[in-house]
């Protein structure tokens, strides 16, 4: 009797990665790929096109949205001289709807979003409406509103 090596397997899981391993490659390529295209706005020569701009456009300076604004000031000012008469809750409610008058248009930070934390509280218990309150007067505070 002769010795023989032992026969070899085909070797199939060689042959699996060979043939599935690089299909997942290829398909997360893929979604890569049209998900990048998907997402492309198609802007990217825009830069080229858009005129150059003049010197006082180059010199303007962007709204400063840290800083007080008109609409700021006059809600800070009518929540300030309304707050102490807004006892009731409906005193309470008309005070925060005419604050967010102002408020809604305001584009100093964080102005708007406490009036709207305000008028909830309006509604809600006297304790929702402090903390409201507190949070609406720091807002107008940290934009640097003075009494």
């Amino acid at each position: 009797m002769s010795h023989q090596p032992p026969q070899r397997r085909p070797d199939s899981v060689g042959k699996k990665i060979l043939k599935f391993g690089c299909l997942p490659v290829f398909v997360l390529f893929l979604a890569v790929l049209g998900l990048g295209m998907a997402l492309d706005d198609g802007d990217d020569d825009t830069d080229a096109k858009k005129p150059t701009p003049t010197r006082s456009e180059a010199s303007a300076k962007p709204a400063d949205h840290s800083k007080l604004d008109d609409a700021g000031k006059l809600a800070c000012d009518d929540f300030a001289h309304g707050y102490k008469a807004a006892q009731t809750r409906q005193a309470r409610v008309d005070l925060a709807d005419k604050v967010n008058k102002w408020a809604q248009q305001s584009t100093t930070d964080g102005i708007a979003d406490n009036a709207v934390a305000l008028a909830r509280g309006s509604e809600a218990s006297a304790g929702a409406w402090k903390l409201g309150a507190d949070s609406f007067a720091q807002s107008c505070l940290d934009a640097g509103w003075k009494a």
